[in-house]
């Protein structure tokens, strides 16, 4: 059984943020870097962010596929 839902809500900060990049995807794209890279692209990458968010916060959305599987 499986059940596919969209889920919306705003980011307001950076680090929030960075929270869905690093318990993402890309985190495996991270992992290839050493911690010295990962924590200057870190810095630069919520620097950017910080100004694409602005005051106002940005909207996402997000689709969450939920299986349950049964023995």
């Amino acid at each position: 059984m499986f059940s596919l839902f969209t889920i919306n809500y705003s980011l307001y900060t950076a680090l929030s943020w960075w929270d869905v990049v690093w318990n993402a995807g890309w985190r495996s794209l991270l992992s290839q870097l050493t911690d010295e890279e990962q924590k200057e692209f870190e810095e630069a990458h919520r620097k950017e962010i910080t100004e694409v968010i602005g005051e106002g916060g940005v909207w996402f959305n997000t689709e969450v596929l939920i299986a349950v599987g049964e023995k």
